[in-house]
């Protein structure tokens, strides 16, 4: 016998003010077991180190989660990332405080823009935490469609539009 299991897509910035606990992603998983986690971090500066990483896949979690490179620096191609990691129409719930910034880790306003313009054509559910995650995750769970939304500066660029 088959039974929907309930996915959708969440994308987690790592960088030095955020992060991953080992229990946060446990009650993810259990809100969502088929949801696909994916975190991401840049070393500031750095090439050829890695900065986006797949946590969970549809059931299957890694033993230790990886650790944060320090800054953000690629925020928009780890949305872009996260994006064509969603099947169906499954949400896609982003982990972060709306700050985004370049390879150096200096925040750009053009970034924050493409972010926030990101945010809009993917639908996509920006929350400050990993708790809200879960509670939005919960809230799919029982039928409720997430709305597209941002926070911190993505959120103020999203509602001046």
């Amino acid at each position: 016998r088959r039974r929907a299991i309930r996915g959708g897509v969440v994308l987690i910035d790592q960088s030095g003010s955020m992060g991953i606990e080992r229990a946060a992603l446990d009650r993810i998983l259990e809100a969502s077991p088929g949801c696909t986690v994916i975190g991401y971090s840049h070393a500031p500066g750095s090439e050829g180190v890695p900065n986006v990483w797949v946590i969970a896949d549809r059931g299957r979690a890694v033993d230790s989660i990886p650790d944060g490179n320090l800054g953000n620096g690629v925020d928009g191609p780890a949305l872009r990332f996260a994006a064509r990691h969603r099947r169906n129409n499954d949400p896609l719930i982003w982990v972060s405080d709306g700050y985004v910034t370049d390879r150096f880790d200096s925040v750009r306003f053009n970034l924050t823009r493409e972010c926030a313009e990101l945010v809009a054509s993917l639908g996509v559910h920006q929350v400050e935490n990993l708790d809200a995650a879960h509670a939005a995750l919960e809230a799919v769970a029982r039928g409720r469609k997430l709305p597209t939304r941002g926070v911190g500066p993505i959120g103020r660029l999203l509602e001046a539009a």
